[in-house]
């Protein structure tokens, strides 16, 4: 598996627009896709009660780990680490979204041993759904500060 710098790297072209599209926004953007891909399928396994238990606790466990590379690329080279570079000003909320990164990975391992300990699937299927929204709520957060500090001035100086 590719790390996210690994797929900066490959991607890293320009776009047309005057900026390289291996900005901290760009490469966020990329990654995101790529994870509402394994959480689209992760929904899907979820609303599918055929779907074997032993499928949906290793798409758990996938999506986890997609998710801890991610959030850990986020923090230390990507958008969060920019942020903090650009404007310590906004470490109260950069360390509010970093908190997420743990809850939500932490969540997603509970619910994993859960289902493997025998709690129901509606419960495991009730606090991934929970969660689901919470990581997308998390993600508009982030996009729109991103969007907001780094990108915005990024074009205004174009």
């Amino acid at each position: 598996m590719a790390t996210m710098h690994q797929h900066a790297r490959n991607e890293s072209r320009p776009s047309g627009l005057g900026f390289d599209t291996t900005t901290p926004f760009r490469v966020l953007e990329r990654e995101h896709e790529r994870l509402r891909l394994g959480l689209a399928r992760l929904r899907s396994m979820l609303a599918e009660e055929a779907t074997p238990l032993d499928e949906l606790r290793a798409q758990i466990r996938a999506v986890r780990a997609s998710l801890g590379i991610h959030f850990a690329f986020e923090e230390n080279h990507g958008s969060l680490h920019h942020l903090m570079a650009t404007r310590p000003d906004l470490q109260t909320r950069v360390s509010a979204l970093r908190a997420e990164h743990l809850d939500i990975l932490l969540t997603l391992d509970r619910a994993e041993r859960r289902l493997a300990g025998g709690l129901s699937r509606a419960a495991v299927a009730e606090v991934l759904t929970a969660l689901l929204e919470r990581l997308t709520e998390h993600d508009l957060e982030q996009h729109r500060l991103v969007h907001r500090v780094l990108l915005e001035p990024a074009l205004r100086r174009m």
